[in-house]
């Protein structure tokens, strides 16, 4: 993984919020570039649930991806994990929007290895029902 210093930027990368217009950019030890950037796919998994877009949920994940999820079954590998028709049909037993953000994110980056805790929430009205649900996962 990236060290802190100064960081040119390559013309695929966007820029992190907040970063001037400049190719250079200075970043600080706490906030490392792959910090960044890990906060990134976090924020776009936020949105790609709450558009309740299943590729884009499912375009993070490795081939390999070993993903734990409140919905049965808990435990999903591989190509299982990765089913976007299994998600579409999820995300259809809401009706309406789905609320999800996660709060507390914490990121720790190493040289060939990083991980992440944090809390996630989730809120949504199932199909025909009045009330609306919410649940917590860390």
């Amino acid at each position: 993984m990236s060290k802190a210093g100064r960081w040119l930027l390559h013309p695929h990368e966007r820029r992190p919020p907040g970063v001037a217009n400049s190719e250079e950019y200075t970043i600080t030890t706490t906030q490392t570039h792959d910090d960044l950037q890990i906060r990134e796919l976090f924020a776009d998994q936020a949105t790609a649930m709450q558009a309740k877009d299943a590729e884009r949920v499912l375009s993070q994940y490795a081939p390999d991806v070993v993903k734990f999820d409140l919905a049965p079954p808990l435990r999903q590998s591989g190509a299982d994990a990765l089913d976007a028709n299994a998600l579409r049909s999820w995300f259809a037993r809401f009706d309406g929007p789905i609320y999800y953000e996660t709060k507390e994110l914490a990121v720790s980056v190493g040289d060939d290895v990083a991980f992440c805790h944090g809390l996630s929430r989730l809120s949504a009205t199932p199909e025909g029902s009045p009330d609306q649900f919410a649940g917590c996962m860390k």
